[in-house]
This record gives structure tokens, C-alpha cells and sequence, in this order.
């Protein structure tokens, strides 16, 4: 499973941060061989989870405020919200918030990394049955969040597999237990690569 990454001379403190899709990967990694470092412990990575269900790229901005309270300073930053924005505030504000988390971040974690993990396709959207409309959205806003990483000297994190529905829960929001997997798959596979 892991890719050719040596011991680091130095570990990495790496945060991921967003919505229940986050707080469900994790829950999935703690039950995998690899755990919720997905394997990289032993290789000097460091990985705390913080998914939080409904987190909006406002409420992001709180709740990393919160956490530098108590985390190890990160080396990276990965970011995974911003969908539940979707259908209940406006696309023009989604982008000012965005602007607000992101000059929080460069402003308070200049030797960071940060990476946007793109939106996930959805079936159901919680403020919206406009399915095209909401994807429009999501295209606008992942495109956004990875020109903002890239400024910050980060990455984006694709999810291409998402295209095929049967990776998503019952629901049509959240992601099956193999939709959980290939997450995890991309999560790990993004971190090997950026070190």
C-alpha cells in the first residue's frame, strides 16, 4: 500500500480538516492495519483527524482558530469542506469566507502547506434538489480552493473514482465503506507525494 517514502529526519505534523466525510475517513483508518496515521507513523508522519459534521468553510475558520490551541504546529494543512455551503449561502460569500480562511492560514501558518481535497460529487444536497446547479458550485469552489492552496505553496487532492455513485452510502452524501477506502487511498497517496 505505501509507496516507495523514506524515514523523514524529522517528523511532519499533518491536520486534516473538514466536514463528516472527514470525521467518517478517520473512523474508517482507525480499523485499517495503517491506522489513523494510514501507515505513515513509522515513517515520521503524524496525521490528527478533525471532521466535523455540517462544517462550513466559516465555521473551518473557527474551529482552526480553536485548534491552535492544542495541535503540534502543522506541516500540513489539508482541507476537505465547504460542500454543506452549498445551497444555503450564497456562491459570492462562499468565495469571500474562503478568501477569510485562507488569509488566516497564510497569515498564521506561513511555513504550512496547505491542500485542498476536492468536493465529492453528491446525489442528494441538503439545501437543494438542483443537482446540476450544486455541482456547478462545487466545480467553482474546488477550483477556487485549489488556486488558493497552490498560493500557499500547497496541492489539490483529486477524487476522480467519485464519479461512480455506488462509492457513495445510502444516502447519496456520504461514502460507502469501499468510497471511505479510496478516500483514504488518496489522502495517503497526496501526503507520500508532497514529502
Amino acid at each position: 500500500m505505501l509507496i516507495g517514502i523514506e524515514v523523514l529526519s524529522e517528523r511532519k505534523f499533518i491536520w486534516i480538516v473538514g466536514s463528516s466525510i472527514v470525521r467518517n475517513a478517520a473512523a474508517r483508518a482507525r480499523g485499517q492495519p495503517g491506522g489513523l496515521s494510514l501507515g505513515l507513523q513509522e515513517k515520521g508522519v503524524d496525521i490528527w483527524w478533525q471532521g466535523y459534521g455540517g462544517l462550513t468553510l466559516q465555521s473551518a475558520l473557527k474551529k482552526i482558530k480553536y485548534l491552535t490551541k492544542f495541535g503540534n504546529y502543522p506541516d500540513f494543512i489539508i482541507l476537505h469542506c465547504g460542500a454543506n455551503d452549498l445551497g444555503q449561502t450564497p456562491i459570492h460569500e462562499i468565495m469571500m469566507q474562503m478568501n477569510r480562511l485562507f488569509e488566516f492560514l497564510k497569515e498564521n501558518f506561513p511555513r504550512c502547506k496547505i491542500a485542498w481535497s476536492e468536493l465529492l460529487p453528491r446525489i442528494v444536497w441538503k439545501h437543494s434538489q438542483k443537482n446540476s446547479a450544486m455541482n456547478r458550485g462545487r466545480y467553482r469552489i474546488n477550483g477556487a480552493g485549489f488556486s488558493k492552496a497552490r498560493e500557499c505553496g500547497g496541492f489539490r487532492i483529486k477524487h476522480p473514482e467519485f464519479k461512480n455513485r455506488k462509492l457513495l452510502a445510502s444516502d447519496g452524501v456520504h461514502l460507502s465503506q469501499v468510497g471511505n477506502d479510496i478516500f483514504l487511498r488518496n489522502i495517503q497517496s497526496a501526503i507520500v507525494t508532497a514529502l
